[in-house]
């Protein structure tokens, strides 16, 4: 069950996120956020390698520090009066891309 997944993800629970980003981008993780302003599309980054995925709260999004700690910002395309999806929807969306990125062989 969906439900059950948690178990088999990789979470951490950490004091203070942006410099916790800083942290693991010098131990060779990329970390991608989502936000609305974003100019390059989930889709286009390369996945495959050690990622963070950060969300931010619904409604605020994230923090600016935060931000600014992500080696990069991602949206998701909608169309019409929607703004934003709630954070599971678009943790959904990116989440699946980078296991179709992973799981994809071939490149």
């Amino acid at each position: 069950a969906s439900a059950g997944a948690v178990e088999h993800l990789a979470i951490a629970r950490v004091r203070n996120l942006a410099d916790f980003l800083i942290a693991a981008r010098a131990a060779g993780c990329w970390s991608y956020g989502a936000a609305a302003q974003a100019t390059v599309a989930y889709d286009k980054p390369d996945y495959r390698g050690g990622v963070i995925a950060v969300l931010g709260a619904e409604g605020r999004g994230l923090r600016p520090r935060v931000a600014a700690a992500c080696d990069q910002l991602v949206s998701l395309p909608l169309l019409g009066r929607i703004e934003s999806l709630n954070v599971s929807a678009a943790a959904a969306v990116i989440l699946y891309e980078m296991l179709h990125q992973r799981l994809d062989t071939s490149t």
